[in-house]
């Protein structure tokens, strides 16, 4: 992830740099940014719907962490789990 965030603000510089440049060139006339562009829009769209399932996932192991440990409250829903809690076990 970090790689991630590293490459993503250089694309953000050469982006807002050609944006920046002045050169007064219609999309028409620049087919291959046009294309690149698109190929970066579409790499942003699928790489925020994996961090978004990674999260649910995350979210979801939670859930199944605590009824695990602690069952469910007196509503039905999974308890939460304790974070501060540290348990040692030898056998």
């Amino acid at each position: 992830m970090d790689g991630c965030a590293r490459l993503l603000q250089t694309a953000i510089s050469e982006i807002t740099d050609f944006r920046n440049s002045g050169s007064g060139m219609s999309p028409a006339s620049r087919p291959e940014a046009v294309s690149q562009a698109r190929l970066l829009h579409r790499a942003i769209v699928r790489a925020a719907r994996l961090l978004e399932n990674a999260a649910l996932y995350h979210a979801n192991w939670i859930r199944c962490l605590g009824v695990l440990s602690a069952g469910y409250t007196p509503q039905g829903h999974p308890a939460a789990v304790e974070r501060q809690a540290h348990l040692l076990a030898r056998g």
